[in-house]
């Protein structure tokens, strides 16, 4: 974490200073409302400060973070006031102290007042600006302290303003003159990483929407009596990393254990650069071995490009191009002159402009490009089973039936699709509690189609695999399930109904005008037709689907009544299925389950439509982003912005015509009618706020990120605007789209992981050129559930998405683990204690998940920056525990090393554990929140966790140092563990 001030003082030193240029993100208030306003003083200087009218006591608007302050020691509190005639502005603090309760302060005020050293508040002139400033000395055992104002009830009806608040070193007048602000903004157009015109699509303009701010709800982190925690969890310090370096084509060094001992002495044996490239960037592989060592590098996968396999002796670097998208893993067989041969892996995954998307979704899944598990294993989950449907329609869903022989608990499914690299991960609502040799019942595998299917899919058929993925990492065979495609109509509205049995449903549709449409009455004079009618009069035909649609244009406004009816059945009993209800467009279809007898053979629902007009507006979504690698930022490419709220807005009175989210390929599609004036822009929002995902990205003054198109379309020439792509630039603050996909990938991770998505609402807040902060750092606030982003115009963090991702793990920690950690400073060169380690390194570790690669990046837009490798950590990375004690502290890139060796598939010597990453969630979500088990140091730390990991027998512990938990734990990172955990 990267304090927002130091611990070692000298006489003079500013401690500490608010002016509120960073909006309120470091403050905090019962109800949430803190105001700031923008004016001249009385004076013509141009200010921002905190505009007090509530009335309160105690303190109103406190300082989230305490200062930390030595005990004993004289300091200053200063500050520019403004009260009206009467009105109680009151400013102090509370000291928080080594033992006991918080002792209140209030040192400048009305006068007459205590101060709680023994003498008076410094007094307040009424009715003009002045700058006050108050002398004291902490309490002996003081150890840091909590800064809070309020306008004081006792005080007469107005208000109170604060602005330019410091804590000096030493006795006041000692400290410089800092009555300008010291974080003064640059200016709105400072350029940031890129500020390119928008290279296709229609024109937008960037905008932002006030009131956007975060939840107010108390995270995990809460202020209380006596708390001296730290709350703001930030990166790591800039300057004290010892990896910083001038970038250029070297790489950062190594200090792993094993590649010391065979020579490796410079970088990573085998490095990518950049480990995430956009379609056909530049990049280099780098092998890094002894001369006279010998190797042959091969190179698979869909986004290799031109990276091809070669061979050669000593060190090399190679050049090439990612293709336009997919994965590429490449692989080194080192054949040293003296020694065993080994080999070391990488890969990169390609992020593509216009990437392609699965033709299915998986409800309730997750895609990844390259799954997880440890393949091969005897004790892996057998599906024996997958019934339901043989076909399936364009526009519905479809249930299966999975059952599944499995030794341990089930983690989660794991779908492909013939053709496609990677596939969809299911994870299980609660892997803890699912042992049972047959899975699901109810609870079907749903595999939705969408509507443009047999516009986009080259073959008829479908054709899936179903494996299953264990608590133990081992994920089974997949068992194939080969689907027949029927193509149906689809339209403004679209009802699909879908069943596994050998019965008769029969699909009804009540449309607004009163005519009912089934297989008595196929059609309607409104344009509602049945195409598809299955089953009929227990002939059975095998297809267990029916579908009623509306064309384009036809459909009535109104209540649309959908019902299922078990005609018969057909000797075989009941029926259960789903029915797809498609409105407006297809990016959210409503779906409903359906379990019909002859007890009980009906199933109804209603909803509403009003996009009968027929108007519909379509296009791509995309937002200018770079990749980041050890040889600096990439060229600009526009990459999809998935899952962003689209809204359609009428011109003439901002009436929300219409409202959806784009999908993962960054494409939306919304119906709309319009019974205003015509005209209409379409808005995009940097926010979603769903079933699965909650999001939002913001200003650090909490307004909202809003693009339009500068175009208003005319809806009364046309029905259909198809191909309204919009291109939203960096110089229109498009790029703050790039910390959305990152914390939107981190939340997928995170469900990955726990099966269970973050309940708060998560904010970003960044404003370009501004720092959040003095010491512009990224740092998360659980009290706040948001992470304020650097946003200094040389050194923003808004293509850094490693700090992003970094941060975003201590939103998991808060809000799905526990942490006991007590904050304070930490470096990566050196020792920490225990608990905070295992914060940190987790947060890293989860990075990785995140990035899918190894190497940590964080520039400058200058030059410069800092990168170093997780899975081959540099030199000044010191190796085990502090005096070789279970108890004794250790690096927090060591922990990050170790979790990731334990689940990445990078091999190295001694690292022969791989693909564990769902054991790591498993510790972390269950064993890790007992608060029972605890060894070596007080709190949650590595130790624990291997503890958890061997208790929970799930991986192999090693016969050496040289392979298992052992080879990772004590061969690589010399960890001075005992591996004799205490199993409950």
């Amino acid at each position: 974490m990267l304090l927002l001030w130091i611990t070692s003082a000298t006489c003079g030193d500013l401690m500490f200073q608010e002016d509120w240029t960073g909006g309120t993100g470091r403050w905090q208030a019962p109800d949430g409302q803190i105001q700031l306003i923008d004016a001249p003083d009385d004076e013509g200087t141009p200010r921002r400060w905190q505009h007090e009218t509530m009335p309160a006591s105690g303190g109103r608007v406190r300082l989230i973070t305490p200062i930390p302050v030595t005990g004993g020691a004289a300091w200053c509190l200063s500050a520019r006031v403004h009260a009206t005639a009467g009105a109680g502005a009151f400013l102090g603090f509370d000291s928080q102290l080594s033992a006991g309760p918080p002792v209140e302060h209030w040192m400048i005020g009305m006068a007459g007042n205590g101060n709680g050293f023994g003498g008076l508040t410094v007094p307040v002139t009424e009715g003009a600006w002045s700058r006050y400033e108050a002398p004291f000395v902490t309490e002996a055992n003081a150890v840091s302290i909590v800064l809070k104002d309020e306008l004081w009830v006792g005080g007469a009806a107005g208000a109170a303003d604060f602005t330019d608040i410091q804590v000096f070193a030493g006795s006041c007048g000692e400290g410089a003159d800092t009555d300008t602000p010291v974080d003064t903004p640059d200016p709105p157009d400072t350029p940031g990483p890129s500020d390119t015109d928008t290279p296709t699509g229609v024109p937008v303009r960037g905008d932002t929407i006030a009131g956007y701010g975060p939840e107010r709800e108390r995270g995990c982190g809460g202020h209380g009596a006596g708390m001296a925690a730290l709350l703001l969890i930030g990166r790591r310090r800039r300057l004290a990393v010892a990896a910083a370096m001038t970038l250029s084509a070297c790489h950062p060094a190594t200090r792993d254990a094993a590649l010391d001992d065979l020579g490796v002495r410079l970088g990573g044996p085998l490095l990518v650069d950049p480990e995430r490239p956009t379609s056909g960037e530049d990049v280099q592989v780098t092998i890094d071995v002894p001369p006279d060592a010998a190797w042959t590098l091969t190179a698979t996968g869909r986004g290799c490009g031109t990276i091809a396999g070669q061979s050669g002796v000593g060190g090399a670097v190679i050049d090439g191009l990612a293709a336009h998208a997919g994965v590429c893993a490449v692989r080194a067989e080192v054949r040293p002159a003296t020694g065993e041969p080994w080999t070391i892996s990488r890969r990169f995954l390609v992020q593509s402009s216009d990437p392609d998307v699965p033709p299915i979704d998986v409800v309730g899944g997750i895609w990844r490009p390259v799954l997880p598990g440890v393949r091969g294993a005897a004790e892996a989950p057998v599906v024996t089973a997958i019934d339901g449907a043989t076909s399936f329609i364009n526009g519905a869903t479809i249930d299966l039936d999975v059952d599944v022989d499995v030794e341990g608990a089930l983690a989660a499914l794991v779908v492909t699709v013939d053709g496609w690299e990677g596939g969809f991960i299911v994870p299980l609502p609660d892997e803890a509690d699912l042992t049972a040799r047959s899975l699901w019942g109810d609870n079907q595998l749903r595999v939705r189609v969408p509507a443009r299917y047999f516009d986009e899919a080259s073959e008829a058929a479908l054709s899936l695999g179903v494996a299953g993925l264990d608590r133990q990492d081992r994920l089974g065979e997949a068992v194939g399930a080969v689907l027949d495609g029927r193509e149906v109509g689809t339209g403004d509205v679209q009802v699909g109904l879908s069943w596994s049995s050998a019965t008769d449903v029969d699909l009804h549709v009540l449309e607004p005008t009163g005519a009912e449409i089934s297989y008595a009455a196929p059609s309607s004079a409104a344009g509602g037709q049945l195409d598809l009618d299955s089953n009929a009069g227990c002939s059975i035909d095998g297809i267990n689907h029916e579908n009623i649609y509306w064309p384009s244009g036809s459909a009535p406004s109104g209540t649309y009544t959908v019902t299922a009816v078990l005609y018969s059945g057909c000797e075989v009993g009941g029926a259960s299925g789903s029915v797809t209800m498609t409105w407006c467009g297809e990016g959210s279809p409503r779906v409903e389950t359906f379990s019909l007898s002859e007890g009980s053979p009906t199933a109804s629902w209603t909803f509403d439509s009003t996009c009968g007009q027929g108007k519909r507006a379509s296009g791509l979504i995309r937002y200018e982003d770079r990749s980041a690698g050890a040889r600096g930022y990439g060229p600009p490419a526009f990459l999809p912005a998935r899952h962003v709220t689209v809204r359609l807005i009428r011109e003439s009175d901002a009436e929300v015509l219409a409202t959806g989210v784009t999908d993962s390929g960054g494409r939306y599609d919304l119906g709309f009618s319009n019974d205003g004036a015509p005209g209409f822009r379409v808005e995009v929002q940097a926010r979603a706020d769903d079933d699965d995902l909650r999001l939002q990205v913001t200003t650090l003054d909490e307004e909202l990120y809003v693009w339009q198109t500068e175009q208003v379309f005319d809806d009364s020439a046309q029905q259909a605007f198809e191909g309204v792509d919009l291109d939203l630039p960096a110089s229109a603050n498009g790029d703050v789209l790039s910390m959305y996909d990152v914390a939107r990938r981190a939340i997928e991770v995170a469900r990955l992981g726990t099966s269970r998505r973050p309940d708060p609402l998560l904010t970003i807040a960044y404003t370009r050129g501004t720092r959040p902060n003095r010491s512009n750092s990224s740092e998360y606030s659980p009290f706040w559930r948001t992470i304020n982003v650097a946003g200094d115009a040389d050194d923003p963090d808004v293509y850094d998405d490693w700090t992003i991702a970094h941060e975003m793990g201590h939103f998991i920690i808060d809000t799905l683990g526990a942490s006991n950690s007590s904050g304070g400073d930490h470096n990566l060169d050196d020792y920490t204690a225990p608990p905070l380690a295992w914060d940190e390194g987790f947060a890293t570790w989860f990075a990785t998940q995140v990035m899918e690669g190894s190497v940590y990046i964080d520039l400058k837009i200058s030059g410069g920056g800092s990168v170093w490798d997780i899975d081959t950590l540099q030199p000044e990375i010191p190796l085990g525990n502090l005096g070789d004690r279970l108890e004794g502290g250790l690096s927090e890139a060591l922990v990050a090393g170790v979790l990731l060796d334990i689940s990445d598939d990078l091999d190295e010597p001694k690292d022969t554990i791989n693909g564990r990453d769902p054991s790591i969630w498993w510790v972390f979500r269950h064993r890790l929140r007992d608060p029972k088990s605890d060894r070596g140091a007080s709190g949650r730390d590595l130790v624990d966790f291997l503890d958890a990991w061997m208790c929970g027998d799930l991986g192999d512990v090693g016969g050496s140092d040289g392979d298992g938990l052992r080879g990772i734990v004590s061969g690589l990172h010399r960890l001075s563990y005992d591996f004799s955990p205490t199993c409950r």
